[in-house]
């Protein structure tokens, strides 16, 4: 078993071997029954969703051989062989271990003490090729043998152990469609089997490969104009009505022109990059930087891809140069601005959370003539299409397209996308098919800004990003050599709509309360907006922590990335970097230092306009959108009336109510852009209601804090958005305010010692009770959490009690 985790590690930390999740290893090996004390062969697989490169002695099923290897002789048959899936319970040895996946039989079948399975974007690239039997034995001689397609299943299992039985020279085979499978009678045997059919494959596209597999680039210069969709010469939108029809095609007329592309030697057009840039100053006459937003996805590989990137494409960075290509500024900018729409449309089913990825890989291949083909075949592997569907939406649009011609047109394709996946569920469900699941996209692509992937959870969407980055890099192999030639479309709904994922997906707990949410808080690294974030966060909600203390920040959102780590949960870009991964593409690195499935950190300073637009850009570019908002960012000085200054004044205004109603502004247009509703809350005071001593330019800016909350859910309430407030009193533990000075002023008012100040509050509350931030962030998860979904412009008092400043 050490010496499978041990292989398992190696090969997963390489994704040009594997993808995330993506294949499975397994090793036979003899232990004693410690009920009859004989000698019993087991095998150690990985189980069912579990990741090779973190795999864990837990993520393994352990089952008897000899019982795994009687099931071939109560096989029914191919029709029946989903029936083997429960059979394999009874193999289980002991408690069993993980729950042993539909690959199996493919293990216990082949008669190899070391078996992998996996799915490397080269090796993929030969299974999806039109040609795949003959250039599997051009490249591996009789060392691979190709096996034509098949669901994976028992009868894959019984497939593959025939052919190494009537191929004694074989280390391995090519699955049509689908990856590879290698064996070795030794751990390290089986690994260099595995990585020399990974590797073979990845010489011999990068030596035999055409230079340009995805064509030239477009032209959009020519296009056809707006009865064409805005897009390349002679493209139109088509409604798919045959199956294996694209729901996004360019044709042309009768004779289906390609779109018109310059080529390599071609005349640049360059369009769209240095000349949109707007560097004037923002209100408050500072010079708005284009944050990097949380655009590249360090997890993105590129192998195959960048070998066969033509050099002269790529300079010293390894960005490709296009003649079209906006500038970094320009695609950031389109990105946000883009994303809430986007994600609104994906959700129109199921609330979905948002990724984005503008990396080489994926700008270069919609630059390219044959994306909207390629794009319309699908994916093949049926890890890819799980996670991807079965075809991404493609905008056929110029980089550079108005935005308001490219709303338009996003709605209409979606429109389409959705018919056509009816359609497509239509011609091949059976009654005993699960019911479709939604018909919105999981991956949208925009040429010249990048791709938009979505899922339930920003893992869910990171992950079917970097599954359609695989299928992108498997299309470069297999147009490099030959042509792309994906499984067929009822071959992908047998997959997609199978029982055994159906099963799968009622096995999974049930969402959070917040989940698919993503919430912005402001001073949200410490106090009340640190325990707001917890608290969110462990509802299920994605979370921006907004703080001009960035280091605070970053050091909570670490811990709330960390922590489905230490669970077993992948938890994105905070991971160490594998082998193979784009390091050298994350140039769109935000201004906040950390990012990752659960929470991004970003600096913000609430009283300056520009930061607040800064921060709402990059919580979009994080996870596609804002849902819910708090307005915690908050300072106080108690001072009298006479003492108090017009500094003191205005920085408090500032801060609380100008800063509140600018984050309110800024998020309201994101909220009303995505479709989706939202919640904005706001944290207020005890001192908004209650005329406290020396506290005349706190209290007012908390009663305009208060006001405004009445003033927004009554005109944002048509939006579908609530707006409600919460009136805290007393919050001296982990108060950033507090610890600022103002509770050594307000004990001074009431003539206690600081440390008994929490004592005091409590001791004049009707519950006698000290008020901690955990109680303040228990009231923004009432507020927001699904159970008040028809309460907009209430205040709930989280004070212990304190009458004086009951609502009346």
């Amino acid at each position: 078993m050490k010496a499978l985790l041990e292989r398992a590690h190696t090969l997963g930390a390489d994704r040009r071997n594997t993808n995330y999740a993506g294949g499975n290893a397994s090793a036979k090996g003899v232990e004693t029954d410690p009920v009859t004390g004989t000698a019993i062969e087991l095998m150690w697989v990985k189980g069912s969703g579990g990741d090779l490169g973190t795999l864990t002695e837990s993520g393994l099923a352990v089952l008897r051989l000899d019982r795994l290897r009687a099931l071939a002789g109560m096989y029914p048959g191919v029709e029946r062989e989903d029936e083997m899936v429960a059979a394999f319970d009874f193999c289980a040895h002991g408690k069993g271990g993980a729950a042993p996946s539909i690959d199996t039989a493919m293990h216990g079948l082949v008669d190899a003490i070391h078996v992998d399975h996996l799915h490397p974007d080269s090796g993929i690239a030969i299974a999806t090729a039109a040609d795949g039997p003959e250039l599997t034995r051009r490249i591996f001689g009789d060392r691979v043998v190709w096996v034509p397609w098949r669901r994976p299943g028992f009868q894959l299992g019984l497939d593959i152990a025939a052919v190494k039985d009537e191929h004694p020279p074989a280390i391995g085979v090519i699955l049509g469609g689908h990856g590879i499978t290698a064996w070795g009678a030794t751990a390290e045997e089986c690994q260099a089997n595995s990585l020399e059919i990974i590797r073979t494959a990845e010489r011999f596209i990068a030596e035999h490969g055409k230079a340009e597999p995805f064509g030239p680039l477009i032209d959009w210069g020519a296009s056809a104009g707006p009865d064409a969709g805005g897009g390349p010469k002679g493209s139109a939108i088509v409604r798919s009505g045959a199956a294996g029809a694209s729901a996004i095609a360019y044709l042309g007329g009768a004779g289906r022109e390609r779109a018109a592309v310059q080529g390599p030697a071609g005349e640049d057009r360059a369009r769209g990059s240095e000349a949109h840039e707007n560097d004037a100053p923002d209100a408050n006459g500072r010079e708005e930087e284009a944050s990097g937003g949380v655009a590249g996805d360090g997890n993105v590989r590129e192998g195959v891809a960048r070998a066969h990137m033509p050099e002269e494409r790529v300079h010293k960075e390894g960005s490709p140069r296009r003649a079209d290509e906006l500038s970094e500024r320009d695609r950031l900018e389109r990105a946000a601005a883009l994303f809430p729409l986007i994600r609104g449309l994906a959700s129109t089913d199921q609330r979905q959370v948002g990724h984005y990825n503008g990396d080489a890989v994926v700008l270069d291949f919609l630059a390219r003539a044959e994306h909207p083909r390629l794009a319309g075949l699908g994916t093949s592997c049926p890890d890819h299409f799980l996670r991807t569907k079965v075809k991404p939406l493609v905008l056929d649009l110029p980089p550079d397209a108005p935005l308001e011609q490219v709303e338009v047109r996003l709605r209409d394709l979606h429109a389409v996308y959705r018919d056509d996946y009816r359609a497509y569920y239509d011609r091949h469900a059976t009654s005993a098919s699960p019911a479709m699941r939604g018909a919105d996209p999981a991956i949208v692509l925009v040429p010249g800004v990048g791709m938009f992937s979505f899922g339930k959870d920003k893992q869910t969407a990171r992950v079917a990003g970097e599954f359609y980055v695989n299928a992108i890099n498997v299309m470069r192999g297999a147009e490099a050599v030959s042509s792309y030639a994906p499984i067929d479309e009822a071959e992908k709904f047998r997959i997609e709509y199978w029982e055994l994922e159906e099963a799968k997906l009622r096995r999974m707990p049930p969402p959070k309360p917040l989940a698919g949410r993503v919430a912005l808080v402001t001073g949200g690294g410490s106090g009340i907006g640190a325990a707001t974030v917890r608290r969110l966060a462990a509802e299920g909600a994605c979370v921006v922590i907004a703080d001009r203390d960035l280091p605070a920040a970053g050091q909570l959102a670490a811990s709330l990335n960390e922590a489905p780590r230490r669970s077993g949960v992948h938890a994105g870009s905070e991971t160490p970097q594998r082998k193979g991964t784009a390091a050298s593409d994350r140039s769109e690195v935000p201004t906040g230092a950390s990012t990752g499935d659960v929470a991004a950190a970003v600096h913000v300073d609430v009283a300056d306009e520009g930061a607040i637009r800064r921060a709402l850009r990059e919580a979009v570019l994080a996870f596609g959108g804002v849902d819910l908002v708090v307005n915690n960012a908050g300072l106080s000085i108690s001072k009298s009336l006479l003492d108090t200054t017009v500094a003191d004044w205005d920085l408090q205004h500032q801060v609380m109510a100008r800063g509140s109603f600018l984050v309110s502004r800024e998020a309201a247009r994101v909220m009303i852009a995505q479709g989706l509703g939202g919640d904005i809350v706001y944290i207020s005071s005890k001192n908004a209601v209650f005329a406290g001593p020396n506290n005349v330019a706190y209290g007012a800016a908390k009663a305009d804090q208060a006001h405004q909350v009445r003033l927004l859910a009554a005109e944002l309430g048509e939006h579908g958005i609530r707006v409600n407030g919460v009136n805290p009193d007393g919050v001296v533990r982990g108060s950033g305010i507090f610890a600022g000075g103002w509770g050594a002023q307000r004990a001074a008012v009431y003539g206690v010692p600081e440390e008994e100040l929490g004592a005091f509050y409590a001791r004049r509350t009707l519950l006698k009770r000290e008020v901690l931030p955990e109680h303040v962030a228990a009231a923004v998860f009432a507020l927001t959490g699904g159970d008040l979904t028809h309460t907009t412009g209430l205040h709930i008092p989280v004070d212990a009690g304190v009458a004086a400043a009951f609502l009346r």
